[in-house]
């Protein structure tokens, strides 16, 4: 790119950054719709070979944008490569950060903004590949195809499965090979994500006894969720382990460079809600043991280990806890609808030429870079599509 491309390429990252497309409040605000419009804008601007639509299957207030690359040669109709990324973000406690959150402030040679990385950097790069494609009157032989879908952040039921469930990718045919977001990284090693770990949102409920706190109540709610707690952060403790070693452990392990296991070779769990307790007139009620208790869980369960291993973990926790507190029930839910088989994609040349492609167009386009394959260590709408095979 010339320095003019260059430039308008930041604003349009620039210019992403600022629609405040925050999962939970996009829908309402009006800000996914904006995003849509955006994005519409972008692809029509970019050229007459680009064809570009909002879904009709598309949830009220969450669109699904996708842009289409036509293919010349007919013999490899139904074959299509597939780039998809998702533009909405994690949502923003204003207090902690140092600059304004939505304004893709430029300083020191970076844009800073929620979602920069993950991913409106792909959403802007994708922009910037398809104007530069049309400028070179880019003709591809197969078809390609860009989404741009919401809800990755919650779940993806209503951004990729909705996609994935549309007429539009039915017409498609094959997909012969989808592209969707990585992890930055900071020196010449390349990650390549074969496989992710399936996020698993769960819930813990106990309901017991009541009474004034002044006495010994038995079959306690919180004294039971209490007992689930610390199964799951002794579960915890041991998957660290795993990672890190014995007692050394990192302040966050998102990325874990140079280490006999990574992230996503274990299983992570984290408690990310606990609730119980009564109020009154807008005040705590300390008095009153509460009839219910709850406590939630994010779970990220490694290729390595069979999801139904962990299932019946989470069952024996409940039941154990049962057993020792008879007048109160524990029972767990699935707060989403998760996947309950792994899908990988092969890393193997002689399987998976596309793969050998990638290996091989890295090693000549940029020397000196170590491709690492990688299980991802969150979970993208990938798996989506790996599941589909």
């Amino acid at each position: 790119m010339n320095a003019t491309e260059r430039e308008e390429s930041i604003e349009r990252f620039v210019a992403c950054l600022k629609i405040p497309t925050v999962s939970g409040d996009g829908p309402d605000n009006g800000s996914y719709n904006a995003m849509a419009e955006w994005l519409l804008s972008e692809l029509s601007a970019a050229g007459a070979s680009v064809e570009c639509q909002t879904l009709p299957e598309s949830v009220v207030n969450k669109p699904i944008v996708v842009a289409k690359i036509a293919g010349t040669d007919a013999s490899l109709a139904g074959t299509a490569l597939l780039f998809n990324c998702h533009y909405d973000v994690v949502p923003v406690v204003a207090a902690d950060w140092t600059v304004p959150a939505f304004e893709g402030v430029r300083k020191e040679g970076k844009v800073f903004g929620r979602g920069a990385q993950d991913m409106k950097c792909v959403v802007a790069q994708y922009l910037t590949a398809i104007r530069k494609l049309c400028t070179l009157n880019f003709s591809p032989k197969r078809t390609i195809v860009f989404s741009f879908v919401p809800d990755e952040e919650i779940g993806g039921a209503q951004g990729m499965c909705i996609f994935l469930e549309s007429a539009y990718f039915r017409s498609l045919g094959h997909i012969s090979l989808a592209i969707d977001e990585g992890l930055a990284s900071e020196d010449d090693s390349f990650a390549l994500f074969y496989g992710e770990r399936l996020p698993w949102w769960i819930k813990y409920t106990s309901r017991g006894n009541t009474g004034h706190a002044s006495r010994f109540i038995e079959g306690c709610a919180v004294e039971s969720i209490v007992k689930v707690c610390n199964k799951a952060l002794a579960f915890r403790e041991a998957q660290r382990d795993l990672l890190h070693g014995e007692g050394k452990h990192a302040g966050c392990s998102h990325a874990v460079a140079a280490k006999k296991k990574m992230l996503g070779d274990v299983t992570s769990l984290n408690i990310t809600m606990l609730r119980a307790g009564m109020s009154a007139g807008g005040k705590d009620v300390l008095n009153v043991v509460p009839a219910v208790a709850e406590m939630a869980c994010d779970i990220r369960i490694s290729p390595l280990q069979p999801p139904s291993e962990v299932e019946s973990m989470l069952h024996s926790w409940a039941s154990e806890v049962n057993g020792q507190q008879e007048q109160c029930i524990t029972c767990f839910e699935f707060v989403n609808e998760p996947l309950h088989e792994h899908a990988v994609t092969s890393t193997d040349p002689e399987e998976n030429r596309w793969y050998k492609l990638f290996e091989d167009t890295l090693s000549k386009e940029f020397p000196g870079t170590t491709l690492i394959p990688s299980v991802f260590p969150a979970a993208t709408d990938s798996r989506f599509l790996r599941a589909m095979g």
